[in-house]
């Protein structure tokens, strides 16, 4: 018998006895399973732009998801000042800039060692400082002229919108400085300082609240004082120093002293005598004056500079001429009164040049016709008496 015959008599004697055929029943649909296999995703990630203060922890926030909710994501923050930081299932970091504008990097990486699951992003960080420098709203001193030996009071006010306190450094020009505290925000301050030596200066004024500092400046000439002394009776003399702005009540006298002043085109005087309140005026540049000291001496300390420019002396005469009285702001001393014809700008027209001796109460004059003799040299802080033909300018260099 063949193996096929075989077969088919097997199967026809388990259908004769009843016996199910296991090999050939279907199951029921509602029997039957069907498993899922999905893939893993990588996490997204969004570094915004931020403002961050210099100096100050600022709390970072970025935006990142990961579609697998089973997954643990790791971030690294490289904030590109050569510093980074690890955490772990949060978006969220605290850090301080001690530098300006950097690059930040962030990376989000789910930890399953699959290409292309460690993704970044990154954003510009713009450090900004959050305080504010003062500003400097007063710097004066008060004196417009200022002068050697004598103390001049510098005042300065800064203001601070954080409200802070500064320290304030007066750089007085001359090698030194004095730092004071403001007693309270925007507080003024005041120092007193005392040049010795003259020439121009540029002083500086910082507040420092700590962090930014707020300056400004002043620039001024500090001139040297001027000695005059006066011997007993009548002295002809000109301040030499301009800027101080003197009156004849000024100047340093005594009570009962006098100051006269000549008016060229009237004639006359006018007196004022220290301590009586009238007739007080101006003391003027390139003008001479007579000064009466009863008794005694007097050494008089006159302030301001002297100037550097060309200087001018107005003459006023009467038309058919006459005396005026003048006097030079400078301290030259190679002058001579021969040279003072030369400074007016009509030719001939200054004819005599005179000094006055208050010891010996006697003039010396100087005559264009014989110039040869009593050329005296010309002194600061003396007066002279002119004969002039015409109105006119004097011009010279101090």
């Amino acid at each position: 018998m063949t193996r096929q015959a075989f077969v088919a008599l097997f199967v026809t004697s388990l259908l004769l006895v009843g016996i199910p055929w296991i090999g050939v029943q279907s199951q029921p649909a509602s029997s039957i399973h069907t498993v899922s296999v999905t893939e893993n995703s990588p996490p997204n990630i969004t570094v915004p732009d931020f403002y961050a203060p210099y100096g100050v922890p600022y709390n970072f926030s970025i935006e990142s998801t990961d579609p697998d909710a089973g997954d643990r994501v790791l971030y690294t923050w490289d904030w590109g000042d050569f510093s980074a930081l690890e955490v772990t299932n949060t978006t969220y970091a605290v850090h301080t800039y001690h530098w300006r504008d950097h690059i930040l990097t962030v990376f989000a990486d789910d930890l399953t060692d699959l290409p292309g699951h460690n993704v970044s992003d990154q954003g510009y960080v713009f450090v900004y400082d959050p305080n504010h420098a003062p500003m400097i709203t007063q710097f004066v001193k008060d004196t417009t002229t200022v002068v050697t030996g004598l103390k001049v009071k510098f005042t300065g006010t800064a203001t601070d919108m954080d409200g802070d306190i500064c320290s304030m450094r007066f750089d007085f020009g001359d090698g030194t400085s004095l730092t004071v505290m403001q007693t309270a925000p925007n507080a003024t301050v005041s120092v007193n300082h005392t040049y010795s030596a003259g020439g121009p200066k540029s002083v500086y004024l910082y507040a420092d609240d700590g962090t930014l500092v707020g300056q400004t400046s002043m620039s001024f000439v500090v001139g040297t004082t001027f000695t005059l002394s006066l011997a007993t009776g009548w002295n002809l003399v000109t301040v030499p120093r301009v800027g101080f702005g003197y009156m004849a009540s000024t100047l340093g006298l005594n009570n009962g002293d006098t100051v006269s002043s000549w008016n060229s085109t009237t004639k006359t005087y006018k007196n004022y005598i220290v301590g009586v309140p009238v007739n007080n005026f101006p003391i003027l540049p390139g003008v001479g004056y007579w000064i009466s000291v009863p008794s005694g001496t007097r050494t008089l300390t006159l302030q301001g500079s002297i100037p550097t420019t060309t200087q001018y002396i107005t003459v006023l005469v009467p038309e058919v001429g006459g005396w005026a009285m003048i006097g030079f702001n400078s301290l030259r001393t190679n002058m001579h009164a021969a040279d003072i014809p030369a400074m007016f700008n009509i030719v001939d027209s200054i004819t005599t040049v005179a000094k006055h001796n208050p010891a010996t109460k006697a003039y010396t004059s100087w005559l264009s016709i014989i110039p040869a003799i009593n050329n005296f040299a010309l002194v600061p802080g003396q007066a002279y008496w002119i004969l002039a033909s015409r109105s006119g300018t004097l011009t010279y260099d101090p």
